[in-house]
């Protein structure tokens, strides 16, 4: 009977009283965020060490960070060390990481490789972007691993994607020299784009020297110095050097514009497939290899938009023999640009692509997910609900592949247009990546029209 009284009474006062500290905890550990966001870092400290000293793994984590910066108590690593691992013991998040980077790079212990990248994989594990990049950077230099730029490459576009810019800056390096991947410029200028708009000097620098070559996009000399330009502001010393050879070849081409021969030119279409510096050809060149190669026409749409980089004229060539499909584009210059190529051997029945449809099918795509494919605001949304929108409104998957990077590729069309959707093979996160349609078209040629009326105003006024 006084065993039943004792277990009723820590019911129904001991466990209230473990709740009301918990919350008491809690409340007193937001009272330290309040101090810190007004800078008033020794309170926040003195409110944080009391909840630290009963347990509580935020304040225990939060007061440790103190410590690492010197933030309203004397700099101490290795208290700050102390404290993260205490924190990180009971599980915060936060800490695993910090505990994992104190260890990988000696930071209040000695350095201990193999211990660090036991917690930041822990971390990593949780969706940690930076304990991702840490891990291909272990790979990468060989720190506590064997060197495996394979690995590398996964954990730094993992981390990429995640929206790391060093790691976007890395992985683009990665795919600029096909160390760890296949060697692919597109790709390249897409991650150095993301890690320069982010402020990254040395992406900035590398998408600058793409524009110059042409590599992974058009060339283009006003925006290799704009890019250049931006980083040797950040003080990248080869920036600095870089900018009198811009501006010696913006001065060569503006003299010599259009007065060179094409030099020889291959007779295969594979050779200018992630290959800027030979990505386009004459119009000639592509009819030469289309017949000498016996490519089929599955699609021809003029007026076709790509979100962010204008109207172009897309033709989608298919080589029967070897179930490969290329997109072509050409503008109003005469030149026809090969954008990708893709596997046409059976999409559909990729377990990946099921399993990653499967993954995603309930799931309304979040800005998070979107950040890497949706880079030009594009419409970003997972495939099944993309799919659903079109099928509904009668148009039918006419085209399926899966090109080098791994990302998928379908086409969907009907009598009214066409539409080119790529999903990201990590994420799932589908964009409408270019779009051809009736409705469409109207809005396009309205915005040239008024773009045409704005231009002619202007030589208007120059001439009076």
């Amino acid at each position: 009977m006084r065993s039943r009284i004792n277990w009723v009474f820590a019911l129904l006062v001991l466990f209230p009283l473990t709740v009301f500290c918990a919350t008491s905890l809690q409340e007193r550990h937001q009272v330290g965020l309040q101090y810190a966001a007004e800078k008033q870092y020794e309170k926040a400290a003195q409110i944080w060490l009391e909840a630290a000293e009963l347990g509580y793994p935020d304040s225990i984590y939060n007061l440790g960070q103190l410590y690492y910066f010197g933030l309203g108590v004397p700099q101490d690593l290795q208290k700050s060390f102390d404290y993260n691992k205490t924190a990180a013991e009971t599980g915060q998040p936060k800490a695993i990481f910090s505990l994992g980077y104190a260890y990988y790079a000696g930071k209040g212990t000695p350095q201990n490789y193999s211990e660090g990248l036991k917690w930041l994989t822990i971390a990593a594990e949780q969706g940690n972007a930076a304990a991702q990049r840490l891990i291909g950077q272990a790979y990468y230099h060989g720190n506590g691993v064997v060197i495996d730029l394979q690995q590398a490459a996964q954990w730094y576009e993992k981390a990429a994607v995640g929206g790391d810019t060093s790691a976007q800056f890395m992985i683009g390096l990665m795919n600029e020299r096909g160390e760890g991947v296949t060697q692919n410029y597109y790709k390249a200028a897409d991650y150095y784009i993301l890690a320069a708009e982010a402020g990254d000097a040395k992406a900035q620098h590398n998408l600058g020297a793409l524009y110059s070559e042409g590599s992974g996009v058009a060339k283009d000399l006003a925006e290799a110095k704009k890019w250049i330009s931006t980083s040797a502001q950040l003080g990248l010393a080869e920036s600095k050097d870089a900018l009198a050879d811009i501006d010696a070849l913006i001065l060569a081409e503006s003299i010599e514009r259009r007065s060179l021969p094409y030099p020889e030119l291959p007779a295969n279409i594979e050779a200018y497939v992630h290959d800027g510096k030979r990505g386009c050809m004459p119009g000639d060149v592509l009819k030469k290899i289309v017949r000498n190669q016996k490519l089929l026409p599955v699609g021809d749409i003029k007026d076709f938009y790509f979100p962010g980089d204008g109207i172009y004229h897309l033709r989608i060539m298919e080589d029967f023999d070897t179930k490969i499909f290329y997109f072509v584009s050409s503008k109003n210059d005469g030149l026809y640009c090969v954008l990708s190529r893709y596997d046409n051997s059976g999409l559909p029945n990729d377990q990946k692509w099921e399993q990653l449809i499967e993954n995603t099918r309930q799931k309304k795509m979040t800005s998070e997910d979107c950040r890497f494919a949706a880079r030009h605001g594009d419409v970003c949304d997972s495939f099944d609900a993309l799919r659903t929108s079109l099928t509904t409104n009668g148009f039918k998957n006419t085209l399926s592949g899966r090109d080098k990077s791994r990302d998928y590729v379908t086409v969907f069309g009907s009598e009214e247009g066409t539409y080119l959707l790529t999903t990201n093979h990590l994420t799932g996160a589908t964009i409408v990546a270019g779009y051809s349609s009736e409705a469409y078209r109207n809005i396009l040629l309205e915005i040239v029209r008024e773009q045409k009326e704005v231009l002619q105003r202007r030589i208007d006024a120059l001439k009076k």
